[in-house]
């Protein structure tokens, strides 16, 4: 990432104000474009870009996981009762963390099976 890129949190990295403005314009711009069907004809490939880098991020993610670590469950993550509940990270599966909650909720407590996407590390 280059001086004044997009660092990915909706801020422009070693930039200034009037960077941050710009980008936001332009994505302001895109976003507009999107909405009024410009980008019809090449609307899956948008997609697939997005899919492919929140994919990205979600296993950037799970590197930076380690047991013992405590998780959170995002706006993301059904049943909705789990969002906001706190787990301890005690493994990994394929493409998932495991994690235990300190308290039984509804049908989940220990060794429960979490994709991608729908927890923040916390601690």
């Amino acid at each position: 990432m280059g001086d004044g890129e997009a660092n990915g949190h909706g801020t422009i990295k070693n930039g200034t104000e009037p960077q941050y403005n710009y980008y936001m314009n332009k994505l302001t711009d895109i976003l507009d474009l999107i909405s009024s069907g410009e980008f019809d004809k090449d609307i899956t490939l948008l997609s697939n870009a997005i899919i492919t880098r929140r994919d990205r991020l979600n296993y950037q993610m799970l590197n930076t996981i380690r047991p013992g670590d405590t998780i959170m469950f995002n706006g993301k993550c059904r049943p909705k009762y789990l969002r906001g509940v706190k787990a301890t990270v005690k493994g990994f599966g394929r493409n998932r963390i495991i994690v235990d909650l300190a308290q039984p909720i509804g049908r989940f407590s220990r060794n429960v099976k979490v994709p991608l996407g729908i927890y923040t590390k916390v601690g």
